[in-house]
């Protein structure tokens, strides 16, 4: 079973002992839609959904590549 942390906004589920030591880390947004998850409205269409601000995705990609490094 995974570790899971969960919020009015977002899920976090952990399953930390995949193949080969992987850890795959599942995000799961309530309230977004077609966007970028902490990221800027789209400026090209003026219908565009607007981004979910309660977490930044592109932190939390460079977070996870930086605590597992390739060596």
């Amino acid at each position: 079973d995974p570790e899971r942390e969960e919020n009015a906004d977002w899920m976090r589920e952990i399953y930390p002992n995949g193949r080969d030591g992987a850890e795959v880390i599942f995000y799961t947004l309530k309230n977004q839609a077609h966007a970028w998850p902490g990221g800027r409205p789209g400026l090209r269409y003026g219908n565009a959904d607007p981004p979910d601000p309660s977490l930044k995705a592109t932190e939390l990609i460079w977070q996870f590549f930086k605590a597992h490094s390739k060596h």
